[in-house]
């Protein structure tokens, strides 16, 4: 480390730079707890949330305070549906299919 030039203050240290999991646009179910003090030069692991299936990806923070790759795409897991739902004469508001209702995340 160099000395100052006389009247001169020292340089500040310089400070590791941390990637931002809110910057990246992480999509939904997407877990990135592991990824939360990463800095740059380091890679995480982004996986799928509890109540979401997906394979997890490994991203990496740049030296510009981003992260880079993709994340992993997480879909929702279906619940199991009762039998009921499908009983002849059942009145639902859920259109013509509950099935297909409660798949895409819908409440009826």
């Amino acid at each position: 480390r160099f000395a100052p030039a006389a009247g001169q203050a020292p340089a500040a240290p310089c400070e590791v730079l941390v990637c931002d999991v809110g910057v990246r646009l992480w999509g939904m179910g997407v877990n990135t707890s592991d990824c939360l003090e990463t800095a740059a030069g380091e890679t995480c692991i982004a996986t799928c949330a509890e109540g979401y299936v997906g394979k997890e990806a490994e991203v990496s923070c740049s030296n510009r305070g981003a992260f880079v790759g993709e994340g992993p795409t997480c879909m929702p897991i279906p619940c199991d549906l009762p039998g009921f739902l499908f009983a002849e004469g059942l009145q639902t508001t859920c259109g013509s299919s509950v099935a297909e209702a409660v798949r895409d995340g819908e409440s009826c």
